[in-house]
């Protein structure tokens, strides 16, 4: 999938004009174009009904699909609307920011994804999840080396071979299967970054949800004060060893 940032701030001229024509690029074999915003309001309410004019404005708040160029078409869509797309699509995230973004990461049938924040920090850890090219900067930016180190990555392909991605930690097996390993770590003195895990387990393949959940439970135990006791955990040594 290709991925881009276009900043909407006061020195981008036409962001949106310039997500549609990364669009239209990238959707050469895709005719269809999703315009996402927070909610219904964003679009007549802010400087995106300026840029996409009254007229447009008008439809897509219809929910009619307006024409993008010769052959794409677009529509709009909300994070309360956007469920599921059957067909295959280009996706332009406006006012996006990390929430957005890992909804946008939970979806399917997408060919392209155009972010465009009003500030690029907004979407760092996205940017740093995956290699992203930046509107302005002459090469993309690969995925920035996640605060995860070796042991870690591996201790997680090896919880990813034993949980089902669909429901995460959400069973009480699982999550003490995770629980476990985040306590040998802690106890072996790496560092549970909880951003940084959530973002390897989305790039493992997991909903962002079940991995917002992982993260959140390595940061839990990452913050433990004093390091965890292992004598409870089955061959713990062995485990970490193997990692």
């Amino acid at each position: 999938m290709k991925r881009i940032i276009v900043v909407d701030d006061a020195k981008q001229v036409d962001a949106l004009k310039m997500a549609l024509a990364y669009s239209v690029k990238l959707g050469d074999a895709v005719h269809e174009v999703i315009l996402l915003t927070h909610t219904k309001s964003q679009l007549s309410n802010s400087s995106l009904a300026d840029e996409l004019g009254q007229a447009t404005t008008k439809s897509l708040l219809q929910g009619k699909v307006v024409k993008c160029g010769s052959s794409h078409s677009i529509f709009h869509r909300t994070l309360q609307t956007l469920k599921h797309n059957s067909k295959k699509a280009v996706l332009i995230a406006y006012y996006a920011e990390a929430k957005m973004m890992d909804f946008v990461d939970s979806l399917n049938n997408l060919v392209a994804v155009v972010c465009v924040p009003e500030r690029l920090d907004e979407v760092e850890n996205w940017r740093a999840r995956w290699e992203v090219k930046v509107h302005g900067l002459s090469v993309s930016s690969k995925a920035a080396s996640l605060n995860i180190d070796q042991k870690t990555e591996n201790a997680l392909k090896t919880l990813d071979k034993i949980v089902n991605r669909s429901t995460g930690i959400g069973k009480s097996r699982d999550k003490t299967m995770a629980d476990e390993i985040f306590r040998i770590l802690k106890n072996k003195g790496h560092n549970l970054d909880g951003e940084a895990i959530k973002s390897f387990a989305i790039k493992l393949g997991w909903p962002p949800e079940n991995a917002k959940e992982l993260g959140e439970l390595a940061s839990k135990i990452g913050g433990l004060k004093v390091k965890p006791s292992l004598s409870k955990i089955y061959n713990s040594s062995e485990r970490y060893n193997m990692w």
